[in-house]
């Protein structure tokens, strides 16, 4: 939907989607084993020698949706539903559903203007935000349970969306640019309400944390920088609880991603030279310092991109762009296991509840691991290039995946228990 606001109707229950009523069917393709794409930059390993090209046509997905034109770099997950958006260098964005065969589109999200790179959903389902590379930011709102949705309103504040995080419990999101800026808005009424305006950082915001959630009084929102400097802000009051930069984190680190621990008291933070500092929440108390770069072959492959911390054990795990997954011991802070993937890591999430660890990479990888064994529970296979996220649904027995090469597919995982 390309217009601006329309007149807006009033939800009409929680309906659990019936997939006789969702939008267009996606066209199912025969041969399911079909390579994805065709891709122009061949290694000569791919060629067999008498220079014949070999293509992996193992695929054990369940379905897939195959409606983007570019690289799918947004995927996320209803709270409730079984259903994804995806969004991608087409400048487009789907909602569709997880469960069916084919996969149904609920809505088609027109309007960006560049490729979609960021997004998500509210804790209630009832809005989706979705943010483009020339900064643009559209809001949606679900009709009829979650089987519509329409547009509801669009802002530009930034050149270009670096992170966009959605409040764990309230319609609130925050967007950061290059220029160091935070924008935070709220859903309210018919209408996006600015809540704050945050300029302290000198350069790009690279990850946005909400922390201290269950606070409906005070709004905590944790940036990490390029310029080497964490902040930790009160977003109501438009100040900072703490600032810590470089003489408070013992060095100048640009700062890539944050993710907050368990219990919310703490929140790890990693940086492009594959440091990793564990902070207190409340006060900014430096609890640990750690160098996870020591094995990197070089500099680059030192970059921490994913950290994910455990609720059913005492670990943190931390990929880079090396390709390796460490599992850190919290009570000795010394790596436990090491694991390995060919290309650099793109995202880790543990399934909730369990000790069980999902990867992606740009190697085609998407893997579940235990990391109490370190071995491999299951791991999915049908890529033929990069994956560059995925989404979690039913407690892991179903991931969706983001592919380089424009499809998504749909895996039921067994053995996650």
């Amino acid at each position: 939907m390309s217009k601006e606001a329309k007149d807006l109707e009033e939800e009409s229950g929680d309906a659990f989607i019936n997939q006789n009523e969702v939008g267009e069917v996606v066209e199912e393709v025969v041969d399911e084993d079909q390579p994805m794409s065709d891709d122009e930059d061949l290694d000569e390993d791919e060629f067999d020698e008498h220079g014949n090209l070999e293509i992996d046509l193992t695929n054990n997905s369940s379905t897939y949706f195959d409606q983007h034109q570019d690289s799918i770099f947004l995927i996320s997950s209803h709270p409730t539903l079984p259903m994804v958006v995806t969004g991608g260098g087409d400048e487009m964005g789907y909602l569709w559903t997880t469960h069916s065969n084919p996969p149904r589109v609920a809505s088609q999200l027109t309007g960006h203007t560049e490729s979609l790179v960021a997004g998500g959903f509210t804790s209630d389902g009832k809005y989706l935000v979705t943010g483009d590379m020339n900064g643009q930011i559209r809001v949606w709102r679900s009709k009829a349970g979650g089987e519509k949705w329409e547009f509801f309103s669009s802002l530009q504040e930034v050149d270009e969306v670096v992170c966009l995080r959605i409040h764990p419990k309230q319609p609130v999101f925050a967007i950061s640019a290059k220029d160091g800026s935070i924008w935070v808005y709220e859903m309210g009424g018919n209408k996006l309400n600015n809540i704050a305006v945050l300029n302290a950082h000198s350069e790009a915001v690279n990850d946005l944390l909400f922390a201290e959630v269950d606070n409906e009084e005070k709004m905590t929102l944790i940036s990490a920088s390029d310029d080497a400097g964490i902040i930790s802000w009160n977003v109501y009051q438009s100040t900072a609880n703490y600032h810590l930069g470089p003489a408070q984190l013992k060095g100048e680190h640009p700062w890539v991603v944050l993710c907050l621990s368990p219990s919310g008291r703490t929140f790890a933070t990693g940086s492009q030279d594959g440091t990793m500092v564990i902070v207190k929440v409340d006060d900014g108390a430096l609890l640990q310092k750690i160098d996870t770069g020591n094995d990197a072959e070089d500099e680059e492959s030192r970059s921490v991109e994913a950290i994910a911390w455990a609720d059913k054990a005492n670990i943190v795990a931390v990929g880079n762009v090396g390709g390796q997954i460490q599992l850190w011991d919290i009570a000795t802070w010394k790596v436990r296991n090491t694991l390995q993937i060919e290309g650099a890591i793109t995202k880790l999430e543990f399934i909730k509840g369990t000790t069980k660890l999902v990867s992606s990479g740009y190697d085609g990888s998407l893997i579940v691991w235990d990391v109490i064994t370190g071995n491999k529970v299951w791991q999915c296979f049908g890529h033929n290039a990069g994956v560059l996220g995925f989404a979690i649904q039913e407690n892991g027995s179903r991931i969706i995946s983001a592919g380089d090469e424009g499809v998504s597919l749909v895996f039921e995982v067994s053995e996650v228990d």
